[in-house]
């Protein structure tokens, strides 16, 4: 038995490609809204803490869905990049990147780039003054704070970390996922039947994103695949707000940009905090 297996479907015919993936996102979005389900009922119980480690899980779930349709978007040519794409699935700051970019809206590629880079740093700079303390990475940071206890090194000295407790004044804070409403949209728009997927990929694969690709022909393009379905009857029949969701919030592939992790050196940031002053600052 081989587990996290998820790089052999390049081994397979785009047919069989298509089929498998088809399949796959079917189950991931079923699991992910299941998991909604179970977090909205830990937060009617004022169980915010269940909540929002649940929540977590359904935006990593949606991210994967997100993950695996680029691998439909990117070109098999060469075959190491749609691999290196499909083991994203198993990246927490991936995942991460992935659900958060639902709700960027750059003008371009390349911003979209910028964007990830200032969350794929190891280590980061913030406080009152930009610069008071050296920070883990943001989203690794948050989803493990959700969770776990641990004991941290920080600028002040060793502290617990521990995850924040059930707090029924926070109910507040229960919204819908953003990956999740898309990754639904895409599902009941019929964007993912292994006949749409051929669609897609047929109209993807030969897009190259530069840095100057521009959001609104991304959006174009959007638009356009949602046309192609249509005309050949593969479009399912949705509220208008089902289409908006998919060429407003479907973002550009991400399959050739960098998510791994930025190593920094704590040294540099100590050296930046060293040479602050509020002068410079300004």
């Amino acid at each position: 038995m081989k587990t996290r297996a998820i790089a052999d479907l390049t081994q397979l015919s785009d047919a069989d490609f298509f089929s498998e993936v088809s399949t796959g996102l079917g189950h991931i979005l079923k699991s992910a809204i299941g998991l909604e389900q179970s977090a909205a009922l830990l937060a009617n119980q004022g169980h915010t803490r269940g909540y929002r480690i649940l929540l977590s899980m359904v935006e990593e779930e949606a991210a994967k869905f997100l993950i695996l349709l680029d691998a439909v978007r990117c070109p098999r040519t060469p075959p190491e990049q749609v691999s290196r794409h499909l083991k994203r699935i198993y990246s927490h700051l991936a995942k991460g990147i992935y659900a958060e970019a639902c709700d960027w809206k750059p003008s371009t590629f390349g911003e979209l780039l910028e964007y990830m880079e200032n969350e794929r740093r190891e280590f980061y700079l913030d406080g009152p003054s930009d610069v008071d303390w050296i920070f883990w990475n943001r989203i690794l940071q948050e989803r493990e704070h959700k969770i776990y206890v641990d004991y941290v090194d920080t600028d002040e000295g060793h502290v617990w970390f521990t995850p924040p407790e059930d707090d029924p004044d926070d109910l507040w804070l229960i919204y819908s996922s953003s990956p999740l409403q898309l990754a639904q949209a895409l599902r009941d728009s019929g964007c993912t039947t292994p006949e749409s997927l051929e669609v897609i990929a047929k109209l993807w694969r030969p897009v190259q994103m530069t840095s100057n690709y521009r959001w609104v022909d991304l959006r174009a393009l959007n638009i356009r695949t949602l046309q192609k379905l249509d005309n050949l009857g593969l479009l399912c029949e949705q509220p208008q707000d089902v289409y908006a969701a998919i060429t407003d919030r479907w973002t550009f592939p991400l399959y050739s940009a960098e998510l791994k992790l930025a190593r920094v050196k704590q040294s540099a940031l100590r050296k930046i905090q060293e040479q602050w002053s509020p002068d410079y600052w300004w």
